[in-house]
């Protein structure tokens, strides 16, 4: 018998029996979904933290620290202490071969007060050479101070718009918000309002009401840019080095460096090349300094994920485990049922490998129809999950990722299992005896 032929036969015989056909494929299909759910949650995950560590902004950076003595959260208490990191050491960090520019990470954590309300934002001092071709293309109203003593002005994240109550970005252009230290929160008294949700309803919002007591610091807004461009620094609030160190004085946190010394510093590559950017890591720490870059943080991510994604796998296919014993049960029936249709094959030429082909073929169809379906199932799943974490968080949000390599590998597993599930159904049918199998009723 032709290929052709032996496959039309086996989809002909699986039509046969569409209920016992119908519940084999579905007991597949759902092996395969708990598998492309499993997978593609932690495929989302990963892809979302790395993409979050691979803005081109972070890429080229590397960060510096104090190496020992406890001073730096980053670096080894017990070492021996290294070069401290001064206003000097970063002059001469960014005369670095490689390097374009070098500035402190000056990063206080404050409270943004505007319309009523109240948001927890990080601010992140820059120097005005530190703001690169990166920074312009991220703006979306507005621009990018012009001098290093601009005073208190800040560009916003756009993420950070809704929760400040501002519209859109070009209605933020010319603003004035207030700021003040994160401990200041329980000095504003809170109200509780009801406000349109933009679909005929209404919904709860709080309103804060500053203290008198309560220190502020107003900073207007000349820019606002696009978060996304940052991946995880995309909820900083930018303002010029000197304001942040201000801020830092007054809000911040106690500083843990004595003074004229910081905790960490940034210096920036000339080239997103990987080679280049070690190469002036390497320069970095030949000076006494503690480097790290987005590499080695993203390098032992992929490992981790890496072996996740394979014990979540090991979980999943427990459901295809199941689903093989009962193909292998369906065609164990089969060859019982038909060991008469059998021998008239075989009688009538059919050789010992056509009728192996016959039922290997309907193992086959069975596991594709219960991988596609599967598929389509686990992946229509990762959607509504995605569109109720959208919904809860007021941004988009994916956590769930098929890819084509993920598609292709569940449907080609699903496939292998139900071969091998009917690889002795398949043997025994074969060694039915003609003349024997004719016999039977």
């Amino acid at each position: 018998m032709k290929l052709k032929e032996v496959g039309s036969y086996a989809i002909h015989q699986l039509r046969q029996r569409p209920l016992r056909t119908a519940l084999t494929t579905c007991g597949v299909a759902v092996g395969v979904t708990a598998l492309v759910v499993l997978v593609s949650l932690a495929s989302g995950v990963e892809h979302f933290l790395v993409k979050q560590f691979s803005a081109n902004e972070l890429v080229t950076r590397v960060t510096v620290y104090q190496r020992g003595g406890g001073r730096s959260l980053m670096g080894d208490p017990d070492e021996k202490p290294g070069p401290a990191i001064t206003d000097e050491a970063i002059e001469q960090l960014a005369a670095l071969p490689g390097a374009t520019v070098s500035f402190p990470v000056v990063m206080p954590f404050l409270l943004a007060e505007s319309k009523e309300r109240l948001e927890h934002v990080p601010a992140f001092g820059l120097p005005l050479k530190a703001i690169s071709g990166t920074y312009h293309e991220a703006i979306q109203a507005g621009k990018y101070w012009e001098r290093n003593d601009a005073g208190a002005v800040c560009v916003l994240p756009s993420t950070l718009l809704p929760q400040l109550g501002i519209p859109t970005p070009q209605e933020a252009i010319g603003m004035e918000i207030a700021v003040t230290s994160f401990r200041s929160a329980g000095k504003y008294e809170v109200r509780r309002i009801e406000v349109p949700d933009g679909e005929g309803g209404t919904k709860r919002e709080s309103r804060f009401k500053r203290g008198e007591d309560v220190d502020v610091q107003t900073m207007q807004v000349v820019g606002v840019y696009d978060s996304e461009a940052f991946g995880f620094e995309g909820m900083f609030m930018h303002v010029p080095l000197a304001e942040a160190i201000t801020l830092q004085t007054k809000y911040g946190l106690p500083n843990r460096q004595k003074e004229g010394e910081y905790e960490r510093a940034i210096v920036k590559a000339a080239s997103p090349q990987p080679e280049a950017i070690e190469a002036l890591k390497a320069e970095v720490e030949r000076r006494g300094y503690g480097a790290q870059t987005v590499y080695d943080i993203l390098t032992p991510l992929k490992w981790v994920f890496f072996f996740i994604k394979g014990l979540l796998a090991v979980f999943g296919g427990i459901g295809l485990l199941v689903a093989f014993f009962g193909i292998a049960n369906t065609m164990l029936m089969a060859v019982l049922e038909r060991t008469r249709e059998i021998g008239v094959l075989k009688a009538l030429g059919a050789r010992n490998r056509d009728v192996r082909r016959i039922f290997l073929c309907e193992a086959f169809a069975i596991g594709f129809l219960g991988g596609v379906i599967g598929l389509g199932f686990g992946w229509i799943a990762g959607v509504i999950v995605d569109k109720i974490l959208s919904s809860m968080a007021d941004r988009e949000i994916s956590v769930f990722l098929v890819s084509p390599i993920l598609a292709a590998s569940v449907i080609g597993i699903a496939m292998l299992v139900a071969g091998i599930a009917g690889l002795y159904p398949a043997w025994r049918a074969a060694r039915l005896i003609p003349v024997e199998a004719l016999r039977r009723d």
